[in-house]
């Protein structure tokens, strides 16, 4: 008898144990595909302050060459700036109301980079999208560079 009562319990604990994961698991693989979106959205972040800061380095040295047509057109210091599919296009380039500060102490030019889901070559973030997030996502990254 004593025997039966262990595997009657043994049963039950199993029981318990897999309806327990039954919440569990899925609760863990919605956690894990948050964090990894996360990870993935923050390294576009990166990707697009370090892009806009080689993009603004290349502006303070045109900057120095030739003020006048930097300033009217900045189109050209951005081309050539690629990263594998975060930043594919001088159009993702902007330079913000108030970015040129020539006459500032010191003087500065502030560029901004912006990724937006499924424009300018990007691609669909996030992948996959089952709250359709995408057609709405943009993340602007910005740096600041002094005139030379």
């Amino acid at each position: 008898m004593h025997r039966y009562y262990k595997l009657r319990q043994w049963g039950q604990v199993t029981v318990e144990f897999v309806a327990a994961l039954c919440f569990i698991l899925p609760i863990v693989a919605v956690v894990g595909w948050a964090i990894y979106e996360a990870s993935q959205a923050y390294e576009i972040y990166c990707v697009l302050n370090q892009s806009a800061s080689v993009a603004a380095r290349r502006l303070a040295i045109a900057y120095g060459q030739d003020a006048t047509g930097t300033m009217a057109n900045p189109g050209p210091a951005f081309n050539q700036i690629t990263y594998g599919n975060i930043v594919n296009n001088a159009q993702q380039f902007s330079i913000p109301t108030g970015g040129w500060k020539p006459t500032s102490n010191p003087p500065t030019v502030t560029v901004q980079c912006t990724f937006q889901s499924d424009q300018h070559g990007c691609p669909h973030f996030p992948a996959p999208d089952p709250l359709n997030l995408g057609s709405n996502f943009t993340l602007v990254g910005q740096a600041t560079y002094r005139l030379e």
